[in-house]
């Protein structure tokens, strides 16, 4: 296991970008054989489905070698510092 990140030039970057530069340099590690599988996880704000506002959430990609691969978001509020995770959806994965 290990931890990585990314510097696509941009101090405060898109992370739609961000999620799109990791995701391509982990699919290249991937399929030259170099692991099996990975999981990325992302601080973003995304729109849950039904709803008009932005919420912050945490972007999670779980991808195995043969292809499995799973995505969502899980919404979450702090509030006194205390972290409250609301339900997940899932959404294509690298749409803001």
């Amino acid at each position: 296991m290990t931890q990585i990140g990314g510097d696509i030039g941009d101090e405060h970057p898109n992370s739609t970008e961000l999620a799109k530069f990791l995701q391509d340099a982990l699919m290249q590690s991937l399929a030259q054989g170099e692991f099996r599988s990975f999981a990325l996880c992302i601080n973003v704000a995304t729109v849950p489905q039904n709803e008009i506002r932005k919420v912050d959430a945490i972007f999670v990609s779980f991808v195995h070698a043969k292809g499995t691969g799973l995505h969502y978001f899980v919404p979450f509020e702090i509030r006194n510092g205390i972290v409250s995770l609301k339900h997940r959806f899932f959404k294509t994965p690298l749409q803001s």
